[in-house]
């Protein structure tokens, strides 16, 4: 795939080849299979962290919840869901620890009531197996990375702590675990890209980056 191809992605017409394009999601016709791409890709991780388990009861309200969601896309390959993505803005609260154990409600009441911030999120990005490293991740990153210097705001995403080779990926296109958040069996990083941690409130980032498994020591 040729690096102009895939820069094309994102403008509303263009294609990645000759048959694989974006646009946004129809959040009842385009659910379920965008609901079998993610538990294909993220299941692994899941079930690693839940005793071999997959929380079916908690993942699909979880998925369909904010699949309806401003920024949200489908990839298709012809006629075919081959993944989906979203770039959004929401409000995140102030976490400076590089640990948090949420075990209580009133752990989650204590966070919710922290100050917020602005920021972008790159979030539900899940690819058909067969599709990923071939740069269409990269494109995503590349274009929320955008929309987070034109806005201003730093860009931040979640990932689960041992999806090694999704951390990775985030690493390598500039992006650094600031607190690593456990609650029940979901252990996440949440991170920041680094060149937008100066549009932190205060124009300096507010926490020391957080080693994941994949960072070098």
């Amino acid at each position: 795939m040729k690096l102009d191809c895939l820069r094309r992605i994102f403008s509303r017409h263009a294609r990645l080849t000759d048959d694989i394009s974006y646009r946004p999601v129809d959040p009842e016709k385009d659910l379920d299979a965008a609901y079998q791409i993610f538990k294909k890709t993220i299941s692994p991780s899941v079930m690693a962290l839940n005793n071999g388990v997959w929380p079916e009861h908690e993942r699909y309200p979880f998925f369909k919840k904010g699949f309806s969601e401003h920024g949200m896309y489908m990839l298709m390959h012809g006629r075919k869901p081959i993944g989906c993505f979203c770039i959004t803005k929401l409000e995140l609260p102030h976490i400076d620890e590089p640990v948090v154990a949420i075990k209580t409600q009133q752990d989650t009441d204590e966070i919710n009531a922290r100050p917020k911030y602005q920021a972008v999120i790159l979030q539900r990005m899940y690819i058909e197996p067969d599709y990923q490293r071939h740069g269409i991740g990269t494109a995503i990153m590349k274009k929320a990375l955008e929309k987070a210097h034109n806005e201003k705001l730093p860009l931040e995403l979640e990932v689960l702590a041992n999806n090694d080779n999704a951390i990775a990926g985030y690493e390598k296109n500039g992006y650094r675990a600031y607190a690593l958040v456990t609650k029940d069996w979901n252990r996440k990083y949440l991170m920041r890209h680094k060149d937008t941690e100066s549009y932190m409130p205060g124009n300096k980032p507010d926490v020391t980056p957080v080693q994941t498994h994949n960072t070098p020591r």
